[in-house]
């Protein structure tokens, strides 16, 4: 007997599948508590306690090999494509990160340009923070040139959900599915020995025998009287 947990859909089909074979075995799985779902109670009958209890675990053995199999190659599935999803959406970030630097770049580039044609060389501004893209080249010639040295050589910027993204990923990354350490079910107790014979119960079938013979053998005396008893009529 046996406790298992979920995945009861493929034990009942090869309950099923060994009821109908040209030699039905009889394996029956049942709440082991009434109105439960689980635990489950799972009981095989056999010509000895001993090859019972070996095939009861040989087909739990079975059942969770290929549900076991099953899991593995879902999980690694769903690993490869959460593990896809997050490398595009990744990229994504970068090469938007970049679009921007470039564009940055390109308008800083584009302010240095109206600051040479207007003779512009030192900051005509007192605060850079009121600065817009019309009117950036007011910062003069010298300092845009800075800025885009300085915007050439900094690194990509990148928001919060993209280290985000990177640790997720690591993360998935990381897992490592041992097929071993993988079942579908958990023993609360290991196919046992029964205590009691199911059947044939040997005692009781002599005793039934014993009395079934007695009632027969009375009959037969007792038709066999009446049939004496007749013919010796007049």
């Amino acid at each position: 007997r046996s406790t298992l947990f979920p995945y009861t859909t493929l034990f009942r089909s090869l309950a099923e599948t060994l009821k109908n074979q040209e030699k039905p075995e009889n394996l029956t799985i049942a709440a082991s508590v009434q109105g439960q779902p689980l635990p489950l109670k799972v009981t095989y009958v056999g010509p000895t306690a001993k090859e019972a209890q070996q095939k009861l675990a040989q087909y739990i053995e079975q059942t969770d090999q290929k549900i076991s199999k099953e899991l593995v190659e879902d999980l690694r599935s769903n690993i490869h494509a959460q593990t896809s999803n997050l490398m595009e959406s990744l990229s994504t970030q970068e090469k938007v990160a970049q679009e921007q630097k470039d564009l940055r770049i390109k308008q800083i580039a584009q302010a240095l340009t109206v600051a040479k044609e207007a003779g512009v060389q030192a900051p005509q501004v007192q605060q850079a923070e009121n600065v817009s893209q019309d009117n950036m080249f007011l910062l003069g010639s010298t300092a845009l040139e800075s800025m885009i040295k300085n915007e050439s050589s900094r690194p990509l910027v990148f928001s919060d959900d993209y280290f985000k993204t990177r640790q997720n990923l690591l993360v998935l990354q990381s897992i490592s599915v041992d097929p071993q350490t993988i079942h579908a079910y958990r023993y609360v107790m290991k196919p046992s020995l029964p205590v009691f014979r199911d059947s044939p119960k040997k005692a009781l079938t002599l005793v039934l025998a014993t009395l079934l013979g007695g009632v027969i053998g009375a009959g037969f005396v007792l038709a066999r009287n009446a049939i004496r008893a007749y013919q010796v009529k007049p």
